[in-house]
């Protein structure tokens, strides 16, 4: 059977059985550090920081890849499941994250606009 013989839904169900929520709540890839620097390492400042979704869901990504999940559409709705029904605390996480990358990224920008 191909992959194309799925349903998204079939395949998301399948992917959330096999992730490890743990690694998801609390964000187990959390280094705002990390993302900043693959934000500007192409010489290109973003226009914003990513918000906690996009957080959550680079976390979901990195756990699937590590399962051999690929399908970024598959990835996508089972992080919106995820985010659906996770709780206000396990959200704040990503949403210090968010503020920590906010603030470390504009620094980063003052300082490649004012000192290069």
């Amino acid at each position: 059977m191909s992959v194309a013989e799925f349903s998204l839904d079939g395949l998301a169900d399948s992917l959330i059985c096999q992730l490890d929520r743990s690694r998801i709540f609390p964000p187990y890839h959390n280094d705002a550090e990390e993302y900043v620097i693959a934000a500007h390492s192409k010489n290109k400042i973003p226009k914003r920081s990513p918000n906690a979704f996009l957080l959550c869901r680079k976390n979901v990504h990195k756990e699937a890849k590590r399962l051999g999940v690929s399908n970024m559409r598959v990835i996508s709705k089972v992080t919106g499941i995820l985010w659906r029904e996770s709780t206000v605390e396990e959200k704040e996480v990503y949403e210090d994250l968010s503020s920590m990358l906010d603030d470390a990224s504009s620094i980063l920008a003052y300082f490649s606009l004012h000192c290069s």
